[in-house]
């Protein structure tokens, strides 16, 4: 009887571990997802200083989106900043890829006509 007693301790023992451990490992990822977020917001912060140098804003649009004014400032912003920063220019180059990955198009005109058939 003090055999099986044991061997139950020792099991729960071995569990009580087990859960220990796993949860060591959720407090240590935990810790560091913190630290990603702290450094993804910062990251965020300095991109948003960056853009206000640039003279951007957010653009505060209503439920039907940007108007065609905003789109063509908008539009001519990108052209230049494109023109002067590489990085800016290669991430664009980056997106447009990825967006139209895949996309293939293709015209396929009709066969010219050469006149009447020939009745023999």
């Amino acid at each position: 009887m003090a055999k099986s007693v044991r061997i139950i301790e020792t099991q729960q023992e071995v569990e009580k571990t087990l859960v220990e451990t796993q949860l060591q490992g959720l407090r240590e990822d935990l810790a560091n997802s913190d630290f990603k977020y702290e450094k993804l917001e910062e990251s965020l912060s300095r991109l948003d200083l960056y853009l206000d140098k640039q003279g951007w804003s957010q653009g505060t649009y209503d439920d039907e989106g940007p108007s065609l004014a905003q789109v063509k400032d908008a539009s001519k912003r990108i052209r230049e900043l494109t023109a002067m920063n590489v990085h800016v220019k290669q991430g664009l180059k980056l997106r447009t890829n990825y967006v139209w990955q895949g996309v293939c198009i293709t015209v396929m005109f009709p066969p010219k006509r050469m006149g009447a058939p020939k009745v023999p």
